[in-house]
Order: C-alpha cells, then structure tokens, then sequence
C-alpha cells in the first residue's frame, strides 16, 4: 500500500540518487562530474535532471523538473557524498544531514466557522535526520529495515471496532514483543528503545520554550518513519517537528530515555540545528501562518465600521 512516508522521502531519496554512482565518479573534478549528462540514468532524463550534483539537478533548463520543497544543512562529508552545495554546511551537530519541509497533509478540515463549505488546508512540519551509522550508532527497537505511520492514505478513516484489540485505531503499529512501551508515551510507531533494559526510546525538543538552552523543554516528537541504511551506513528517520515560530536560535532534537515525564534517565544522541537552518525554517513558518490568518478572517464578516467593507454604515 502506498503510504506518506515513502511518498515524501523518496522523492528526497530520488534527488540525491542521481549523486549515487561508480566509486570512479568521485575521483573526477566537481567540474566533471556535476555536468548534465547526455544519455539520461534509469532515474533521470537527459539535461538537468540527470547531472549528479544537487545544484545542477535543481537549476531549470527549459524543462519540466521535480523542484525539491525541502530546506538543508548538512555535514561536508554528506555534502561530498552526495554532490550537496557547499553553501548549508554550516555547523550541523550530533547528525550527518538534515531536511525540513512543510508537507501537505491530504484532508482538510471542514466546516470552519460553522460553513460546511469553509475548508482549511492542513499541513505538517517535517524534519528527516540522517544518520551514517558508521559514527553514530542508533538503538533500533527490531531488525526491520524500514517502517513507517500510514497516516495519509485511506487507513486513516479506519477505525477499529473492537477498542481493546487497537486501543489506538487501525493506524497502531505493534512494537516488537519485547519492547517496553513507556505509559505516557502514546506513539503509533516505535522505533528505538535500549539495548539492554528494551525501555522504549523517544525524541524529545527544545521548541515547545523560548527559555534555557539544549536540554530545556520536553516536548516529544512523533516518528512518522524510517529507512535504515538505504544508501552505505547512512540512514533516515522522519519526524513531526511541529509547525512553529520562536525566538529561539538553534534547536536541539534529543534521542533520550525518560521512564519518569520529563525526567530523563538516558540520552543516545543530540542534534543541534544551527541558526542559518532555523532562520530559514521560521520564514517558511512566517509565510503558513499569514495564509491561515487570513483564511481565519475570512470565515466571519468584519466588524461594523470597517472602512472598505460593506459593513461600513451608510
């Protein structure tokens, strides 16, 4: 069944495969090996689209092309790796790569404002961590190589009814027997947990507060999916950020243990993403939050006495 997940990282994925060739290709000069190819890959036409390098892949050449709606910062290895431009190397802690995107979610909300008609676009902030597991070991909570949440496909309008069989909808995705899921913690997908107790592991943010430093706050954030090892060591975990704007200049994604709420007992990994990144995630977040102001207002007729409206008294 298709699903969300595969959806949107894969076209992420298909960006940067091109980037993925003979071990030969890297001893080429940039020059070399970043020019449009004439005979296209089995992933690519020809022009453009089938240079190996981020850059060129994403300049327009007079043709249709698939324009990558993510925002970057990675490490300089990930960028040589995979033909990234040099400009978003900028300071990436704890990961070798991440990309955020404000994703369509495909439903709306309807009957705003009491109008059966009135509806709201809906959105989710995603942000995938790519990890090169040769350097950063992740505690994978079962052998599968990839898994992900079907929360947009049409699983999502069904609803279990026998509520003691999948207390969380049909959408509930069962963790490995051995895993111990935290009772607080209501996930749909549980991907991590520690090696030797199998106590369930959890991403947790500084975002929810403007206040302290990387170990403030304790907002958890849902795992949509992952794929492990899909290209050498390098692996993928997608998660729902939250759709945010702050003050705050750099962000912190913690992979942590908590049997206690807000006590954390463990900590696996720390991602810190640097200010350029951030910057550009809140302009992103600035723009979604004019539109839906605006749809806000256009739900109830302006107050008596507005100029320019027609409930400005005669």
């Amino acid at each position: 069944m298709k699903n969300c997940f595969l959806k949107t990282t894969l076209i992420t994925f298909a960006l940067l495969l091109g980037a993925i060739s003979a071990k030969t290709a890297y001893a080429q000069t940039p020059a070399e090996r970043c020019k449009p190819r004439e005979t296209p890959s089995q992933w690519s036409k020809p022009g453009n689209d089938a240079s190996p390098c981020y850059e060129v892949n994403q300049t327009f050449d007079g043709t249709s092309f698939l324009k990558d709606n993510n925002i970057w910062t990675y490490t300089k290895d990930f960028a040589d790796l995979f033909g990234m431009p040099a400009r978003h190397i900028e300071g990436l802690q704890g990961a070798d790569a991440v990309a955020f995107r404000i994703q369509d979610d495909l439903y709306q909300r309807c009957g705003m404002g009491g109008n059966i008609n009135a509806c709201q676009k809906l959105e989710t902030c995603i942000v995938d961590l790519y990890f090169d597991e040769s350097k950063t070991k992740l505690p994978w909570a079962s052998d599968l190589q990839a898994q992900w949440v079907p929360r947009n496909n049409s699983m999502l309008w069904l609803k279990s009814q026998e509520r003691e069989e999948r207390p969380h909808g049909l959408m509930a995705i069962d963790p490995p027997s051995d895993v111990v899921r935290l009772k607080w913690a209501n996930e749909h997908l549980i991907a991590f947990a520690d090696p030797a107790t199998r106590l369930q592991a959890i991403f947790m943010t500084n975002v929810g507060t403007d206040q302290g430093g990387d170990d403030a706050g304790s907002n958890r954030l849902f795992i949509d999916g992952y794929f492990r090892r899909f290209y050498r060591d390098m692996s993928v975990v997608s998660v729902q950020l939250g759709c945010f704007i702050s003050s705050r200049k750099t962000i912190a994604i913690r992979l942590e243990q908590q049997e206690v709420r807000h006590q954390t007992t463990k900590r696996y990994l720390k991602v810190v993403l640097p200010e350029g990144f951030v910057s550009r995630i809140h302009e992103l977040n600035k723009v979604r939050k004019e539109r839906d102001m605006q749809f806000n207002k256009s739900l109830f007729a302006p107050l008596i006495g507005t100029k320019g409206t027609a409930n400005t008294p005669q």
